[in-house]
């Protein structure tokens, strides 16, 4: 089992100040607007602190769980994925949750 990680990085220019990107990517009536994307009814489930969980779900209540690592505001946001959300139940230990 090949484990290597790959990082892949892209960037985009956007004609808006870091203020309102940081608005537009972490504030719940906006979130669940581009959220809705991966799933009807997404959401995130988090204060946004740093060591705080993160749920990511969908209208099913499944997605993922994570940890927020890093929280610079208007600068930096980086969350550690911990595991899966399936129907309303927390898993971290199984295959697909690792």
């Amino acid at each position: 089992m090949n484990t290597e990680v790959k990082r892949i990085k892209k960037s985009i220019q956007i004609n808006a100040t870091k203020e309102k990107v940081w608005d537009v990517l972490f504030t719940d009536h906006y979130t669940r607007i581009w959220y809705a994307a991966f799933g009807e009814g997404s959401h995130a489930d988090t204060d946004w602190e740093v060591g705080s969980k993160a749920i990511f779900a969908d209208g099913s209540h499944s997605g993922l769980i994570a940890e927020v690592i890093v929280n610079q505001p208007n600068e930096k946001l980086s969350v550690e994925y911990t595991g899966v959300l399936n129907d309303k139940t927390e898993d971290y230990d199984s295959d697909v949750a690792k």
